[in-house]
């Protein structure tokens, strides 16, 4: 009597364990799976059971397309030179005061990395003084290359040396739904200090699916207006990140900034286009550009009083940088609008655009 009842225990768990496997198969290969494409209809003699089972997973697989539009970039047209003057209201007020434990001990990372590269820490701990250092790591390298591997080493110092990886075989691999929806979740939550205010939006996708929470809004860049400069924003900021979130991460990125008003779109999922087609390449040097030598004595890289970090990366890291060619003051405004009608931008923002678009700009 215990023998059969023990059986029958064991034979009814048996079934519970295949239900639940066929239920994780089916959640995995439908409802994780929205791009996939539905089955194809077989031929009219098939069973019902199987019609049904077609139909059902051909739902799961299809998502609604949202009346949003979002920009999408042409393969085929080449975008005009803009040159936007930025916002005109006020800043928001989103000051150092305003950061959590959370954002302040982020900063201090940030901070912590960016003087590893630069080889001096800015007696300044605000978010300004650390502007400041990434714009001289910036242009202290002559080859926009160069500027877009310090800050992935920059961003890669962030978190831990284990988790790109891990991040790319576990999840960006198996699961590319959740993990783009993940990736632009944990911006919102982790990048305040750095771009202000971020919501979860949806990203419309090449083949005109919709992505649901696969993108991130940024409403006006702190980093952005903070330097006012176009070369800052996509030689640090915008190529970088999308290069180290596609092959560290394992996720497709396209950053959409926009310099007319500082907004930006982080768009999981989507490949950026060539950057003979990208509207980012094709942006004058901004007005309110601050990039100028420092000639604060207290900037002053040979002041023995000043606190610094040894850059490990460097061996020159203490050794004075060379001064950048600036022209005269009165002279600023014209060469920004003779350099930008040729589609380069003045020496204080030089490196911004590729040499990709550089002999692309030749032909037109």
């Amino acid at each position: 009597m215990k023998a059969s009842s023990l059986t029958a225990r064991l034979f009814t768990a048996s079934l519970t364990v295949l239900r639940l496997l066929l239920a994780r198969r089916w959640l995995l290969s439908a409802a994780f799976a929205p791009h996939r494409p539905p089955l194809r209809q077989g031929p009219a003699d098939l069973s019902p059971l199987r019609r049904r089972w077609n139909s059902r997973l051909s739902a799961a697989t299809t998502r609604v397309k949202d009346d949003t539009p979002s920009p999408r970039v042409s393969p085929v047209e080449i975008p005009e030179l803009q040159r936007p003057t930025g916002p005109s209201d006020p800043r928001p007020d989103d000051g150092d005061e305003t950061f959590s434990r959370t954002d302040r001990f982020l900063h201090r990372l940030f901070r912590k990395q960016v003087a590893e590269e630069a080889g001096w820490m800015h007696p300044d701990e605000s978010f300004k003084g650390t502007v400041e250092m990434v714009r001289d790591v910036i242009f202290r390298s002559p080859d926009p290359r160069q500027v877009h591997a310090a800050s992935r080493r920059i961003i890669a110092g962030m978190m831990p040396k284990w988790l790109p990886a891990a991040f790319r075989e576990y999840f960006a691999k198996p699961l590319p739904v959740i993990s783009r929806r993940l990736n632009a979740f944990f911006t919102t939550k982790v990048s305040y200090w750095l771009v202000g205010d971020a919501e979860v939006c949806d990203v419309e996708h090449d083949d005109g699916t919709v992505g649901r929470g696969e993108g991130v809004l940024i409403k006006r860049c702190r980093y952005l207006e903070e330097s006012g400069c176009a070369s800052l924003c996509l030689n640090g900021c915008k190529v970088p990140t999308q290069q180290f979130f596609k092959e560290d991460m394992g996720v497709d990125l396209f950053m959409r900034p926009n310099y007319t008003d500082f907004s930006c779109r982080f768009e999981f999922g989507k490949a950026p286009p060539d950057p003979t087609y990208d509207p980012a390449y094709y942006v004058a040097c901004l007005p309110r550009c601050v990039n100028k030598p420092i000639s604060n004595p207290v900037m002053d890289k040979t002041d023995p009083s000043m606190p610094r970090v040894i850059a490990k990366r460097h061996h020159n890291a203490l050794k004075r940088p060379p001064p950048l060619i600036m022209p005269p003051a009165d002279e600023d405004a014209a060469l920004v609008d003779e350099r930008a009608g040729k589609n380069e931008d003045c020496p204080r923002c030089r490196g911004i655009t590729s040499e990709v678009l550089l002999s692309a700009a030749s032909v037109m």
